[in-house]
């Protein structure tokens, strides 16, 4: 997780882009023709026979996050913090992270920081839409939250024969009122590999070190 420090920004003015890569070391034989495009009822995404990535259609929230070679849900609860990002607005604290010399094995969850929080499940998917060409497909999804008003613009790119997502977001103030934005990126609550919790452990690098967990069982060469 990494964290963004924003200046104070006015209506209409750009805040912040990002992109984050999210590798999945699979059997490149399996790779589909190409990437396909997922759009239901409930939910709308990315799939291209390695790696599918699926967000709710309401909020536009990660509800998703499959490797297709080992059939395996990495997503295994969904409805957490940030996912896959998480927005502290009008902070007036600093994070852990900023604040102590080294840190810490086990360091709480921090909360608000004297702000407001925002997470994808907090906000209104108004718009999303596809591009192609022969080397990937991008999903573009708009989301918005309402007080503070804010859009979060995210761009989901999936190349056609890679077991990869790379996603952009920008952060826009659509409101009236300026304020100071921190963004956490990304902030994935709820992954595991496997069935077995005891050899199939997620690993939490906060700024640098080992996790100390035991190897994973269900690797596919990760």
């Amino acid at each position: 997780m990494r964290y963004f420090l924003l200046k104070r920004v006015k209506r209409c003015a750009f805040v912040i882009v990002f992109r984050v890569i999210l590798v999945f070391l699979a059997s490149p034989a399996q790779a589909a023709d190409g990437v396909g495009e997922i759009d239901t009822v409930e939910r709308v995404g990315l799939e291209n026979g390695l790696v599918r990535i699926e967000f709710d259609r309401m909020s536009g929230e990660l509800i998703s996050l499959k490797n297709l070679d080992t059939d395996d849900e990495y997503l295994k609860e969904t409805g957490g913090h940030g996912n896959p990002f998480r927005a502290y607005i009008d902070t007036t604290e600093l994070p852990s992270a900023l604040t102590h010399p080294w840190p810490e094995l086990n360091p709480p969850v921090e909360g608000a920081l004297g702000g407001k929080l925002i997470d994808g499940r907090n906000c209104i998917l108004n718009t999303f839409s596809f591009e192609r060409d022969n080397e990937a497909t991008v999903l573009n999804l708009e989301m918005e939250h309402l007080e503070p008003r804010l859009l979060f613009k995210l761009k989901v790119k999936m190349p056609v024969h890679e077991p990869l997502v790379e996603m952009a977001l920008t952060v826009v103030n659509s409101g009236m009122k300026s304020h100071k934005v921190m963004s956490a990126v990304p902030y994935l609550t709820g992954l595991g590999l496997g069935e077995n919790r005891e050899t199939n452990l997620g690993v939490r690098l906060r700024e640098f070190g080992q996790s100390r967990s035991p190897a994973w069982s269900l690797h596919r060469h990760i």
